[in-house]
C-alpha cells in the first residue's frame, strides 16, 4: 500500500521515494504530476488515480486504511460502476 507518482511525460507511475523517472526526467521539479494510491481489497490489488494534489492522496490513502481496519466496505466512486449502456437504458426509461 502506498503513494505513486506518474511522470507527465512517459505515464510511468513511480513510488514518491525515485527522484528521477526511467524516462531520465526529475520527478521532484516537474509539474502536473499525477498521484495514484495503491492498496490491497480482498486479495486484489487496487490502484486509484486521485489526482493533481498529494495531500489528497494521503487523505485518499488513509481513509482506505481506517475503513479496511473497521471492516467497512470501501467507497467508491458510483458514477465508475455505471456503464454507457445502462445509462442510456435508464435514460429513455425515462420517458
Amino acid at each position: 500500500m502506498g503513494i505513486l507518482v506518474e511522470c507527465p511525460e512517459c505515464k510511468n507511475r513511480n513510488s514518491l521515494k525515485n527522484q528521477s523517472c526511467k524516462c531520465g526526467k526529475n520527478l521532484r521539479s516537474l509539474s502536473h504530476k499525477c498521484y495514484w494510491i495503491e492498496y490491497y481489497d480482498g486479495g486484489n490489488r487496487r490502484r486509484e488515480r486521485t489526482g493533481h494534489s498529494k495531500l489528497g492522496a494521503e487523505n485518499r490513502l488513509r481513509e482506505v486504511q481506517t475503513a479496511k481496519a473497521e471492516g467497512r466496505t470501501i467507497r467508491k466512486n458510483k458514477n465508475a460502476l455505471i456503464a454507457l449502456g445502462n445509462l442510456g437504458d435508464w435514460y429513455l426509461d425515462l420517458s
